[in-house]
């Protein structure tokens, strides 16, 4: 884990879209390496996440943001059953089961960053870029 700590306004959340490739062009420079060698954005988008604070369906409860989540992001080889077990993984992980059947526009904010964070990390990325505002509130 790494952690890019400073004050407001000093780069932090620019150096984050810079790693993560989502600021590009002639006034970004350099080379990225990741295990020693060089790596394209296709290699870098299926290894990693950019967890930012989205809009969700405030309609859907939390059970099925996560569920719909889970059918998008998991591989097609993995079945209902297994999908519905990640599904309860990450409800009991990010302690979300007592909102299981709450619409996702009647919980707070808190819990709100909990639940993105939940769908973002539903297929277990291997590099994970999130800011200070997404960070979960316990």
């Amino acid at each position: 884990m790494l952690a890019v700590v400073g004050p407001a306004g000093c780069g932090k959340t620019a150096l984050l879209n810079v790693l993560s490739r989502r600021i590009t062009g002639p006034s970004v420079s350099g080379e990225q390496f990741l295990a020693g060698c060089p790596f394209d954005d296709v290699t870098l988008r299926r290894l990693s996440t950019f967890i930012e604070h989205d809009g969700m369906i405030g309609s859907l409860t939390v059970h099925e943001t996560l569920k719909y989540t889970a059918k998008l992001v998991l591989p097609r080889d993995i079945n209902a059953q297994e999908r519905g077990e990640r599904v309860d993984e990450m409800m009991k992980t990010f302690e979300l089961t007592p909102l299981k059947d709450t619409k996702i526009g009647r919980i707070s904010a808190g819990q709100k960053k909990r639940v993105v964070v939940a769908c973002q990390l539903m297929a277990l990325p291997k590099i994970v870029f999130m800011g200070s505002k997404t960070l979960p509130l316990y």
